[in-house]
């Protein structure tokens, strides 16, 4: 059954809005808090509102009619791509990843570089650029092959696909108790997608081609219930494609869908936002 002018009013109630459009932003993350991923929300409040501003990664927040933080998301341009030729290039990364984890559990290393690495493994996580600079914070030069990773400012791939990827994607646990008061039959983060994050794709599509919307999952049950999630929003963890900077992580899934089916999907979603419990 699809979705109630009630629940409609409810959902209209909400607001969604860049980080770095009010200052107030500042401060009212401050409250913002997720148990299951602490890194998410440092993020939020440490570094967001500097690269929303900078345009970085855009950064979004979602709030309730009395200017509450619901949940948050962000989004940035990137490219998918049809064969892996760097593969080498690939697994010097990988070992590079593999090596801050390692040093950030070694008992030797100080606080200081410790808060150095962690900014390195959230740089592997969203993306943002890893400079030769950056790493030669925490590595001697005999530890990582500078020179073969930095050389060169070209890829030779195959063909390449504009995408969109979801950089976070983050509940305010604080709010879930009133998230459960208003007795929605969908999951928030569900609505979340198809309500706010699709009507910021559609804009984009006004000035730009963008084939793909991707994200990556950062998902260590056996279940794999985060990927089974976002399979729920219709994106697929097939190998048909590839991203030009690799995971951050063994465990992390690379998932896209394609843009073109996004509005039907949208639409399937609030005809069907109620269950149907009559008998057949």
């Amino acid at each position: 059954m699809k979705i109630t002018e009630e629940q409609r009013k409810v959902l209209d109630s909400f607001s969604c809005e860049r980080l770095a459009g009010k200052q107030e932003n500042m401060r009212i993350v401050d409250g913002f808090y997720n148990s299951r991923n602490t890194q998410l929300e440092q993020n939020l409040k440490d570094k967001a509102y500097e690269e929303d501003e900078n345009n970085t990664t855009a950064y979004y927040v979602i709030k309730d009619e009395e200017g509450s933080v619901v949940f948050y998301f962000s989004l940035k341009c990137g490219m998918l791509y049809d064969e892996i030729v760097e593969a080498e290039k690939y697994q010097q990364l990988q070992d590079i990843y593999n090596l801050l984890v390692k040093k950030l559990t070694d008992e030797s290393t100080s606080e200081d570089k410790k808060e150095v690495i962690k900014e390195l493994l959230e740089s592997f996580r969203s993306k943002k650029g890893l400079t030769k600079k950056s790493l030669e914070r925490v590595f001697r030069t005999e530890e990582v092959p500078f020179d073969k990773i930095f050389k060169g400012n070209q890829r030779h791939v195959g063909k390449t696909y504009s995408g969109v990827e979801i950089v976070h994607f983050c509940i305010n646990d604080g709010y879930r108790d009133k998230w459960e008061a208003l007795n929605m039959p969908q999951r928030l983060g569900s609505i979340i997608f198809w309500k706010f994050i699709i009507p910021q794709v559609e804009c984009l599509l006004e000035i730009v081609g963008c084939e793909y919307i991707f994200l990556f999952a950062a998902d260590l049950s056996e279940d794999e219930s985060l990927v089974n999630y976002y399979r729920e929003l219709g994106f697929t963890d097939s190998s048909d494609h590839h991203v030009a900077i690799p995971l951050y992580d063994f465990t992390c899934k690379f998932m896209h869908q394609e843009i073109n089916q996004l509005i039907e999907k949208q639409k399937k979603f609030f005809e069907n936002f109620n269950p149907d419990f009559s008998e057949k």
